[in-house]
């Protein structure tokens, strides 16, 4: 055999390798990102609820334990006898998804597998024992879905159960009417929705507190007027 043919003996040999190892790279990657979730033993603790949102993609339940939020991602679940502040237990799996046309990007997230509740917050007893319907009014010109003035309203039924304001507190207890008006601000650049709470009397509206909504994070704010500063409502 001549020097030529060994050569290209070699060559052939070497392409043949080079073919292979691609085959086997390319299969490793393909077969690593066909699987698009890992499923993990199921977990279980006490949360307290704060809400439940089916108006995007994935519907969404927001629950929170010693201060931290939780996210958490559920079919539809009958959430009617939930409210927030309400304990309850919570049943959840954590998958790792990878995002549709990202293959290699993975996401952890937590799948809700039941929910039970255990113990009524101070809302729920809030809407057992005022039993009144609050009113509310805002600007014409600003558009409000149904669904969202209800979000809203939640929002200012929890502030008047937990409110440690001393004339809120006073009418829960007389069972007077309380009322609020909503208008959407912007404070640090951030956007709010902003719930006047008080009440009227011969067409006189009087308010006792300003309160900052963030839809984004669920998070309720006090306005402390003197300071001009929005004050985490825990």
């Amino acid at each position: 055999m001549n020097k030529y043919k060994l050569s290209y003996i070699i060559i052939i040999v070497l392409l043949f390798s080079c073919q292979k190892k691609e085959s086997n790279d390319s299969s490793m990657k393909e077969n690593s990102f066909t699987k698009t979730s890992k499923k993990e033993e199921s977990l279980k603790d006490n949360f307290e609820f704060v809400e439940y949102n089916d108006e995007g993609d994935n519907n969404l339940l927001y629950a929170k334990k010693e201060g931290k939020g939780y996210e958490f991602i559920t079919s539809n679940i009958d959430y009617s006898n939930l409210f927030r502040g309400d304990i309850c237990e919570i049943q959840w799996k954590k998958d790792t998804v990878y995002l549709a046309g990202d293959n290699e990007y993975a996401q952890i997230i937590n799948q809700l597998v039941s929910i039970k509740k255990i113990q009524d917050g101070n809302l729920s007893k809030f809407i057992k024992t005022y039993n009144k319907e609050l009113k509310y009014h805002w600007n014409g010109d600003d558009g409000y879905s149904d669904g969202y003035l209800n979000k809203l309203y939640l929002v200012a039924q929890y502030y008047i159960a937990n409110s440690k304001n001393e004339s809120i507190k006073s009418r829960v207890k007389q069972k007077e009417e309380i009322e609020y008006s909503i208008e959407e601000q912007t404070m640090n650049n951030r956007v709010y929705e902003v719930l006047g709470i008080g009440y009227s009397f011969e067409s006189h509206f009087t308010l006792m507190q300003w309160i900052y909504f963030d839809i984004e994070n669920h998070k309720i704010y006090e306005y402390d007027l003197p300071n001009d500063k929005l004050i985490e409502f825990k």
